[in-house]
C-alpha cells in the first residue's frame, strides 16, 4: 500500500536498463495504416551499394547525428561511440554494431508518455527504454571474408531477428516516426524495407537490453502491429460517464493510486501478425496484447506470447501472462490459446509445452503439446522447491521421454519420471540454457562456468546421467560478455563474445578448438581507478572508497557502458578545461561522490570535464527498525571523515584542493547532510533528489514507518528544513520529467528557493525530456561543463584560503 521513494517498483526497475528505441517526430502527412495492408512495398537493395551507409543517399549522413566532437567516417570508432556484437544462433553469421554511448534528444519522440516510470514511444507503439539507435551495422558471414555495412536508415537498437536454417536476418527501422519491418539476405547482400507495415515493439523493451520485436516461425516472420485505438466514447455515441469518484480506506497503511491497465493498452497495444517476405502479405494472428515476448516453437508451427495480464496488473505492479498462437497456413483464424503462466518450450521437441505445477507443498513439472492434441497434460516430474533466485530448469524431451535438468541450491540435477539424480559438477557451477545436440556427442549442450573463472561447455546425455565437462584454455577473464553454446551444420560449440572480438569454439574431440571470427575496432576505455577499502575493525558500517582514473587509450572497445561514459566525455574534457581554465588561480577541488550502494557495487560513475579528481564513496547505512536520526547521523559524518581522512592519506595534499560532496537520488540526500556537518567540504552537486521527506510520509529508502511515527529521521533527511545551514555553493540537477513519486521536479525548484532564502548561493539546472536518470548526449555533455565550472567556482583559491 506504500509507495517507496527512490526504490523503484520491481517491473519498473526491470525496465529501467537499455532497450528500445526512439522514433522522430511525426512528419505532416506520413500516417501510415495501422499494420495490415494486403503487401508492403519492397526496396531491394543489391550489394554494389556495399560499404555506404545510411547518410550515402537520400538521408541525413551519419557523420551528422554527431556533434563537432564526433566526426567518425566509415569503419572508424570515435570517443563517443561503443561497439557490440549481435549473431546467429550457429555464429555463421554475425552483426556488428556501432552506436553512441548516449541517444540525442532528436530521437525521442515529442509525444512521448509515462505511464508509471514506463516510458512509451508512441511511434513506436511500445516502450522507450534508452537505448541510442546503431549508426551502422555491418553484417559478417562465413561466405563473405568482409563485412557488409546494411544501407537502411534509422535501425533501431533492438535485438535482430536470425533466421535458424536461412540467410536471413530481420529488424526494425524508423522512418518518419514510425518503424518498419527489414529483411536482409546476408549472402546475396540484399535488403528488403516492408514500408507499408507499420511494426511495433510493445513492452519487449522491458528488462534492460529487453527481447526482440521480431522472430523467425517458419518461413514468417512474426511481427508486431499497433492495435487499433479503442473508440472514444464520442465517436461511439456514447455520453461520457461523469459520475463522482469516491474513495475510502482503513489504515494503517500508505495509500498508492495507481495507473491502469487501459491507459498503457492505449498506448502500446499491438496485434501479432505474420508476415510473408516474399510477397509482403501480412496476416493477423491474435487480437489486441501488451506483448513482453515471443517465442517459436522449436519445429515452428506454433507461438509462445508472453504478454501483460490486465485483470490484475496496474503501473505499480506487473503481473504475465502466457498464450499460444498457430503460425504457417494454419495461424489466421486460430487466435491466441492461453496457456499457463510461467509456460517454456521443452528442449527436444518440435511443440511440447512445459510449464511449473505447485500443489499440496510439491512441485512438479507439467507438459503438454502445444497443438492441443488428445490426452491433456502428461504426468508431472518431481522437481526440488524453489530455494533461491539462481534456482533455474529447463525442460528436455529425449528418446520419448520428459526431462528436467535443474539447479538448486547451486547444484544441478537431472529429474526424471522416476527419479531425480544430482549430477556432480565443480562448486559454484552456472549453467546456461541447452541446446539439441546434431551429432557425436548425443544428448545437449550447455555453455557453463565455474567459480574458479573458466568456462566451457557441458554435454549431457539423460540416459546417462552425468555432466561431460571441457573447459576453454584461456580463463573466464572480464573480458567475456556473453557465452552460449551452439549446434548447427557448421558443427557445435561455444560462442563467445568478448571486449574485442568474437569467437568460436568448436568442440573436436574433447577439446575446445577457438576460431576467431570477428573483432572491435580500437576505441578508448577508462584506466584503473584507485580503490580504498575502508573496512576496518570496529567501523559501523562497511564503506568503499574508488579514487577514479583518467581515461586511457587502449586496443579494445569495450562494452562496459561506464568505461564508454569516460570515453566519449574526454574531447568535452578539453573544451571546458580550456573554458573553465581561463582565470584559475587554483586546482580544480576534489568531487567526492556518494552513492548508496553496497561496497564495490558499481554504479553511476559521475566524471566532469576539465575538472579536478574525483573519488566515489559506496556505503549504506545500518538503518534498524528502531534507528534514531542521532544514530544515523553519526554513521553517515563517520563515513565522510574516515573517507577524507583516508584520501588525505593516500593522495597527501588533495584536501588542500577543496573537496564538494555530491550525489544522486537519495546519494544527493546523503550529500547534503554531509555538507551540513562537515565544514571541510566546500560546496555540493546534486542530482534527482528529494529535499522534503515530509512529502513521502509513508516511507523512503531504508525507512519503513511513517512520517507520524518518527518525524525527527524524516526532517533529519529532508534538506528543504536545514536550508540555513547550506551555506557554501549548491549545484541541483534534475530532470523535468522525473516520474519518481519521491523526486518530483518540484523537489528541486523548493530547495532552490530555500536555499536563497537562507541567505545561500544555489544554481538550479534544469535538464529537458531526462527522468529519474539521465540519458541523452546533451545532457551529459551539459552536465559535464556545470560540473567543472561549479567546482571550478568552488575551488580554494588563495584568497578564500
Amino acid at each position: 500500500m506504500r509507495a517507496d521513494s527512490e526504490p523503484r517498483t520491481g517491473a519498473q526497475e526491470r525496465a529501467a536498463g537499455r532497450g528500445g528505441g526512439h522514433g522522430n517526430a511525426p512528419g505532416r502527412g506520413s500516417s501510415p495504416g495501422d499494420g495490415t495492408p494486403p503487401h508492403g512495398v519492397r526496396r531491394d537493395v543489391p550489394d554494389r551499394d556495399r560499404g555506404r551507409g545510411p547518410g550515402d543517399g537520400a538521408g541525413p549522413a551519419v557523420d551528422r547525428r554527431r556533434d563537432r566532437r564526433g566526426t567518425a567516417g566509415p569503419g572508424e570508432v570515435s570517443e563517443e561511440t561503443w561497439q557490440r556484437f549481435d549473431s546467429s544462433p550457429d555464429l555463421s553469421a554475425w552483426a556488428l554494431i556501432t552506436a553512441p554511448v548516449h541517444p540525442s534528444l532528436r530521437e525521442a519522440h515529442p509525444d512521448t508518455a509515462t505511464w508509471g516510470e514506463l516510458r512509451v514511444d508512441p511511434g513506436l507503439a511500445g516502450l522507450d527504454s534508452g537505448r541510442a539507435r546503431p549508426l551502422r551495422v555491418e553484417i559478417g558471414c562465413r561466405e563473405h571474408g568482409t563485412l557488409w555495412r546494411v544501407p537502411v536508415e534509422g535501425i533501431t537498437p533492438d535485438a535482430l531477428a536470425w533466421h535458424p536454417r536461412l540467410p536471413l536476418v530481420a529488424g526494425l527501422a524508423v522512418r518518419g516516426g514510425y518503424a518498419f519491418p527489414w529483411v536482409a539476405d546476408h549472402r546475396a547482400r540484399t535488403v528488403v524495407v516492408h514500408d507499408r507495415v507499420r511494426a511495433a515493439t510493445s513492452l519487449t523493451a522491458l528488462g534492460g537490453g529487453g527481447r526482440s520485436p521480431l522472430v523467425w516461425s517458419g518461413s514468417g516472420l512474426v511481427v508486431l502491429t499497433p492495435a487499433p485505438p479503442p473508440p472514444s466514447p464520442a465517436r461511439t455515441g456514447e455520453e461520457t460517464d461523469r459520475t463522482a469518484v469516491a474513495c475510502e480506506a482503513n489504515g494503517p497503511g500508505w495509500l498508492v493510486f495507481p495507473q491502469g491497465v487501459p491507459e498503457l493498452s492505449a498506448l502500446a497495444a499491438v496485434r501479432v501478425a505474420e508476415l510473408r517476405p516474399d510477397g509482403g502479405a501480412l496476416r493477423v494472428l491474435t487480437g489486441p496484447l501488451l506483448v513482453r515476448g515471443l517465442e517459436p516453437a522449436p519445429g515452428g508451427g506454433q507461438l509462445l506470447v508472453t504478454h501483460l495480464d490486465e485483470e490484475v496488473s496496474h503501473s505499480q505492479e506487473l503481473h504475465w501472462a502466457a498464450s499460444v498462437t498457430a503460425t504457417g497456413p494454419t495461424g489466421p483464424g486460430t487466435g491466441a490459446r492461453p496457456v499457463p503462466p510461467g509456460s517454456r518450450w521443452a528442449t527436444g521437441a518440435p511443440d511440447v509445452l512445459a510449464w511449473p505445477d505447485e500443489a499440496d507443498g510439491r512441485r512438479r513439472i507439467l507438459t503438454r503439446h502445444a497443438a492441443g492434441r488428445a490426452g491433456g497434460a502428461a504426468p508431472g516430474i518431481p522437481v526440488p522447491p524453489v530455494s533461491g533466485p539462481a534456482d533455474e530448469w529447463w525442460p528436455l524431451r529425449y528418446d520419448g521421454a520428459l526431462w528436467v535438468l535443474g539447479v538448486h541450491d547451486d547444484r544441478p540435477y537431472l529429474a526424471g519420471p522416476r527419479r531425480t539424480v544430482a549430477l556432480p559438477a565443480p562448486a559454484g557451477l552456472r549453467l546456461g540454457p541447452p541446446v539439441p545436440a546434431v551429432g557425436p556427442p548425443a544428448g545437449f549442450l550447455l555453455d557453463c562456468r565455474d567459480a574458479g573463472g573458466r568456462y566451457g561447455i557441458g554435454v549431457l546425455d539423460p540416459r546417462r546421467p552425468g555432466l561431460a565437462l571441457t573447459w576453454a584454455a584461456d580463463r573466464d577473464l572480464p573480458s567475456v560478455r556473453l557465452l552460449r553454446a551452439c549446434s548447427g551444420r557448421s558443427g557445435q560449440g561455444l560462442v563467445v563474445e568478448g571486449a574485442t572480438r568474437l569467437r568460436r569454439l568448436r568442440l573436436s574431440d574433447g577439446a575446445l578448438i577457438s576460431e576467431p571470427v570477428a573483432t572491435r575496432h580500437a576505441a578508448r576505455a577508462a584506466g584503473k581507478p584507485s580503490v580504498v577499502d575502508l573496512r576496518r575493525a570496529g567501523d559501523r558500517l562497511p564503506m568503499r572508497l574508488t579514487l577514479a582514473a583518467a581515461a586511457t587509450t587502449t586496443a579494445a572497445t569495450t562494452t562496459d557502458a561506464a568505461a564508454a561514459d569516460a570515453a566519449s566525455e574526454e574531447e568535452s574534457a578539453k573544451e571546458t578545461e580550456q573554458e573553465s581554465g581561463k582565470g584559475r588561480t587554483a586546482p580544480a577541488p576534489l568531487l567526492l561522490w556518494l552513492r548508496a550502494q553496497d561496497p564495490g557495487g558499481g554504479g553511476e560513475a559521475v566524471r566532469c570535464a576539465g575538472a579536478g579528481p574525483v573519488a566515489h564513496l559506496d556505503l549504506v547505512p545500518r538503518w534498524p527498525a528502531d534507528a534514531t536520526a542521532g544514530f544515523l547521523h553519526t554513521q553517515i559524518t563517520d563515513a565522510v571523515r574516515a573517507a577524507l581522512d583516508a584520501l588525505d592519506e593516500h593522495r597527501p595534499g588533495i584536501l588542500g584542493r577543496g573537496v564538494v560532496v555530491g550525489g544522486h537520488s537519495f546519494g544527493a540526500s546523503l550529500a547534503l547532510y554531509a555538507l551540513a556537518h562537515d565544514r571541510r567540504l566546500d560546496g555540493a552537486i546534486v542530482h534527482s533528489g528529494c529535499y522534503n521527506r515530509t512529502l513521502t510520509p509513508g516511507g523512503f529508502q531504508y525507512e519503513r514507518r511513517s512520517y507520524w511515527q518518527t518525524p525527527e529521521v524524516y526532517h533529519a533527511f529532508s534538506a528543504l528544513l536545514f536550508a540555513h545551514r547550506l551555506d557554501r555553493p549548491v549545484l541541483i540537477v534534475h530532470g523535468v520529467r522525473d516520474t519518481n513519486p519521491a523526486t518530483a521536479p518540484e523537489q528541486a525548484v523548493g530547495l532552490y528557493r530555500g536555499i536563497v532564502a537562507a541567505g545561500g548561493r544555489a544554481r538550479l539546472l534544469l535538464l529537458p525530456g531526462e527522468g529519474h536518470n539521465f540519458r541523452y548526449a546533451e545532457s551529459h555533455r551539459t552536465l559535464a561543463r556545470e560540473h567543472g565550472r561549479w567546482l571550478d567556482r568552488c575551488a580554494r583559491t588563495p584568497e578564500r584560503a
